[in-house]
């Protein structure tokens, strides 16, 4: 048998994605992807070269010759997603069918005048998380959500200080993205930040550890913005 070698990858000709910004919160969204590869020897191999993170992608058609290939197809945003407002970059792969392979990255596709971006909107099912900012000898304790967060009830209800295996007394303060002052559990509050201080001063050699009132599987009783419940806490720093 005699034949040719192909060591050379696909190349992108075209590529686009209808519309580039969905809001998903509703219901899942479809987004219509076209891509043309071309290759001169093998020819490009079947299967989508393009997909997007945390979308499903699926393709419905191929059209065109065996070295010059149309894919058409979507990518199905899902109402829930790791935040309420992200930006999904296009990851496209070619390949032919003689294995050659290559990566086609968002500064290439700029350079191709080639769409890399989808903005997209979802529900946000990633829950928000807890951690410790600050806690020294002499000053209170300072706690930080990854994200603003609602409460079903006030702090001193939700979590509780134990400092050296003893629940502390004390007072919580919490402020909002713009740093002021609200009321802990009050409607719309969006807490991003809350502080103990605890009635007896910090001292050095104090072992402080933040938990939740609760007992699993009960919540804690914390929220962000869609309602999607804290994981659960269990900081712990000691005080040099």
């Amino acid at each position: 048998v005699t034949s040719g070698t192909d060591a050379v990858p696909p190349s992108l000709v075209a590529l686009s994605f209808t519309p580039t910004s969905v809001d998903a919160r509703d219901g899942a969204v479809r987004v219509a992807v076209t891509a043309r590869v071309t290759d001169a020897l093998s020819g490009p191999r079947d299967g989508m070269p393009v997909s997007f993170p945390g979308a499903a992608t699926v393709l419905t058609s191929i059209s065109g010759t065996a070295n010059d290939l149309t894919y058409h197809g979507y990518a199905l945003v899902r109402q829930c997603g790791d935040s309420q407002q992200s930006t999904m970059l296009a990851d496209v792969y070619l390949a032919d069918t003689a294995g050659n392979g290559r990566v086609v990255g968002s500064d290439e596709l700029a350079a191709l005048g080639l769409p890399t971006q989808l903005s997209v909107r979802q529900r946000d099912g990633q829950g928000p998380s807890a951690y410790l900012v600050s806690v020294r000898a002499g000053e209170p304790l300072v706690l930080r959500f990854t994200e603003p967060v609602i409460m079903a009830d006030p702090l001193a209800a939700t979590l509780r200080v134990d400092v050296n295996g003893s629940t502390a007394p004390g007072a919580w303060e919490c402020r909002n993205g713009s740093g002021t002052m609200v009321v802990c559990d009050a409607d719309g509050a969006a807490v991003i930040a809350a502080t103990f201080t605890p009635t007896a001063a910090f001292t050095a050699g104090d072992e402080i550890v933040v938990l939740p009132t609760s007992s699993p599987p009960a919540r804690i009783g914390i929220y962000d913005l869609d309602g999607a419940p804290l994981y659960e806490v269990d900081l712990a720093a000691r005080i040099a």
